[in-house]
C-alpha cells in the first residue's frame, strides 16, 4: 500500500513574504489572489487568522473584518 503524505501550506506564502518584508511582521496582511472586483485572499498571516480571515475569503470581507488589513501582491518569481 502506498504511503499518503498530507503538506498544509496554508500560511507558507505569507511567511515568505514577512521573512521578505519586516514592515509586514505583526501586521494582519493577505496575500491577495487575482484582482478585480472578485478578488481572494490567496494566504493569510497569523495576525489576519485571529482576525477572522481566511484563505479563499473575499478581500471585501476581509477589509471589514480588520480595517487595518495590508494586501500584498503574489510573488511570482524567486527573491
Amino acid at each position: 500500500m502506498p504511503d499518503i503524505i498530507h503538506l498544509n501550506f496554508i500560511g507558507f506564502m505569507a511567511g515568505v513574504a514577512a521573512v521578505l518584508d519586516k514592515g509586514l511582521r505583526g501586521r494582519p496582511f493577505v496575500i491577495r489572489g487575482a484582482s478585480g472586483g472578485r478578488a481572494v485572499a490567496a494566504d493569510v498571516s497569523p495576525e489576519a487568522i485571529e482576525a477572522g480571515i481566511v484563505p479563499g475569503m473575499a478581500l471585501a470581507l476581509a477589509e471589514r473584518k480588520a480595517t487595518d488589513l495590508v494586501t500584498v501582491a503574489p510573488r511570482s518569481s524567486g527573491v
